[in-house]
């Protein structure tokens, strides 16, 4: 008696018998997936993120070289190499790093991130007991070399007083745009991948744009800027606008912006010499 193509088992026993997976093969993909908790997902590739092409500008004077992983960093410091991190954990963070300024977080799969690291998987899961995990690590990273190792001192080296220092923030960002691998904001990237504020990666990254914010905040307090807090809603929309606008090649996007910003400043009072 032949088996149903519409009904499981096609009412004959033997047919059930034969469609029901044995406990031990059940037993031992259980256990698959507790050793693995990626598996089964998909490891594709995609291009990378990149949409402005004309780049024909100057060197640029400053390099924040002193964190491996960063997209600005001088790649070739063969000291800064993951290869040389001194721990697994910062070999795997810093090749997810790398990785994700490249690709789309959702599609670089850890076998590609433990095969680049040269780490075992069960490194990463000791670690990191989910991507996610591994994700806000990697956020955390990006905030500690993009906005305190770089942008910091960037602001510093374009304004010698609060308000030249806020609309060197535009300039600073002129700078990273004109770069060849300039491929938008990590933060704002993770946000739109991952649309779920409950998702810890997604707070990760709202609470890194928040940071900027507060940095922003500082500086018009230091201003004298009537109400800091609107100040910097306002600075930080402009500055997320002329980020997306560099995305897809607009690289006057961030002294656009600039101009704007000087406008807010001196309807505050506060004048600057350009």
């Amino acid at each position: 008696m032949l088996c149903s193509a519409t009904e499981p088992g096609g009412g004959n026993p033997r047919c059930r018998r034969a469609r029901r997976p044995s406990r031990a093969s059940a037993k031992h993909r259980q256990r698959a997936l507790r050793a693995d908790p990626f598996r089964g997902q998909t490891q594709t590739q995609t291009p990378p993120l990149r949409y402005a092409t004309d780049r024909s500008v100057a060197p640029l004077p400053y390099q924040p070289h002193a964190v491996w992983g960063w997209a600005m960093s001088n790649q070739n410091d063969a000291s800064q190499s993951p290869a040389k991190a001194s721990t697994a954990r910062e070999r795997v963070v810093h090749t997810a790093y790398t990785l994700f300024q490249r690709n789309n977080l959702n599609t670089v799969g850890v076998d590609r991130i433990v095969a680049e690291a040269e780490v075992a998987k069960t490194t990463l899961y000791r670690h990191f007991p989910s991507k996610d995990d591994l994700t806000v690590s990697v956020l955390r990273h990006h905030e500690d070399v993009w906005m305190r190792g770089w942008l910091e001192q960037a602001i510093e080296r374009y304004g010698n007083d609060p308000g030249a220092r806020l609309l060197g923030i535009f300039d600073a960002f002129d700078d990273w745009f004109r770069r060849d691998d300039y491929e938008g904001c990590l933060f704002v990237r993770a946000l739109l991948e991952t649309r779920n504020p409950a998702n810890p990666v997604y707070t990760a990254a709202a609470g890194g744009l928040e940071n900027v914010r507060a940095l922003i905040r500082g500086l018009a307090e230091d201003a004298g800027v009537h109400d800091p807090n609107v100040f910097a809603h306002q600075i930080q929309i402009l500055l997320l606008g002329a980020t997306v606008a560099a995305v897809y090649g607009d690289l006057d996007a961030a002294q656009q912006a600039r101009d704007i910003a000087r406008l807010v400043l001196e309807r505050e009072g506060i004048r600057t010499e350009s």
